[in-house]
């Protein structure tokens, strides 16, 4: 859009009145020209127009530079003025125009994200944005999945998200599947296990209807292995007391029971070949600016810290290991053991 003052062929254009700004600042048409990244005989042309538009001259030109007329400081002093309130309302409307993390953000996570990021995140999002408040759902992600196409939540951890056409998705992590039991029942077992030895072991899944069920069942019975009979809880507190006090044993996220891992209460042992799955943030196309632009960063920074610690078996998504230069190879089972993410059993 072309910049004027006034109207018609008296117009006085914005172009104009910073060219002589420039001039004046540098004194010269030269040192002026190559500022503003333009031809001298453009700079010159501009402010002769002006100073035929005002019917009066604005600077004296001398061979190794210029000085301003009367009427050019005059007409600068205004125009300085002008200019700085026209640079003061376009940041204004920029910033008015900025999308803002506030209000309530309804926010979906399984429970092994959740107790692994849910905490720290909602602090880092009350100190950066104050205005904003996250509302926290707690469900399996194929039913927080379902929120957020029908625009209940505005984003969610998903494992594996299915595309669809209201959403966006932002591959973030991923993470293996451990067998987590006490150490009465799978101290014996060495850090690395077939998925044979499932076989032998009381498990309590997830219930048939989910996702992460459908991957363990499906990848055991590629081996013939079969874990049908595996008792089914979808409560995570009651999945806990299963492992703790009944002998059973789970299938999981490592984060799932960090702390109890930790503490000794209970072991984990990487099953191989893997059961692995990617977290993906599925967006909601309606608040895909914010999300992506205010929130993601924030999700984002917490992900990378977790890695960097190796505290849970995390690890960037092959996508972005490319992104980042790095492609992840095709490892041997010994050289998988090396990169894991130093995650042992507590013997």
């Amino acid at each position: 859009m072309k910049e004027v003052v006034g109207h018609g062929a008296n117009a006085i254009t914005l172009r104009q009145i910073r060219y002589l700004a420039a001039t004046a600042q540098y004194g010269n048409f030269a040192e002026a020209a190559r500022r503003l990244h333009i031809s001298q005989p453009a700079v010159f042309s501009q402010i002769k127009q002006l100073e035929d538009l005002l019917g009066a001259s604005l600077l004296v030109r001398y061979p190794r530079g210029i000085e301003l007329t009367k009427a050019g400081e005059v007409f600068l002093e205004h125009a300085r003025v002008a200019l700085g309130e026209l640079d003061n309302a376009v940041r204004a409307v920029t910033e008015a125009i900025k999308p803002v993390l506030a209000g309530e953000i309804p926010l979906g996570m399984p429970p092994s994200v959740g107790r692994a990021l849910f905490v720290d995140l909602l602090g880092d999002v009350k100190a950066r944005a104050p205005d904003a408040k996250l509302l926290l759902r707690e469900a399996f992600s194929d039913d927080l999945w379902n929120l957020v196409v029908r625009g209940e939540l505005a984003a969610a951890f998903i494992y594996d998200p299915k595309p669809a056409a209201s959403l966006k998705i932002m591959p973030l992590y991923e993470e293996d599947l451990y067998l987590v039991g006490t150490p009465e029942v799978v101290g014996h077992l060495p850090d690395e296990i077939g998925r044979e030895a499932l076989d032998e072991l009381e498990l309590v899944l997830d219930n048939r209807c989910h996702s992460s069920r459908f991957l363990i069942e499906q990848s055991c019975t590629e081996e013939g292995i079969d874990v049908s009979s595996a008792l089914e809880v979808d409560s995570v507190a009651m999945k806990r007391e299963m492992i703790l006090h009944r002998g059973y044993c789970s299938i999981v996220p490592y984060g799932l029971f960090h702390e109890e891992i930790q503490s000794g209460a209970l072991h984990a042992r990487h099953i191989t070949p893997c059961l692995r799955r990617t977290v993906g943030l599925a967006i909601h196309r309606d608040a895909s600016t914010v999300i992506e632009s205010l929130l993601l960063p924030i999700i984002q920074s917490h992900i990378e810290r977790v890695i960097r610690h190796k505290t849970l078996g995390w690890r960037l998504p092959q996508a972005l290991d490319l992104l980042h230069g790095a492609a992840t190879p095709k490892l041997s089972v010994a050289a998988s053991n090396a990169k894991r993410e130093g995650i042992r059993s507590v013997a």
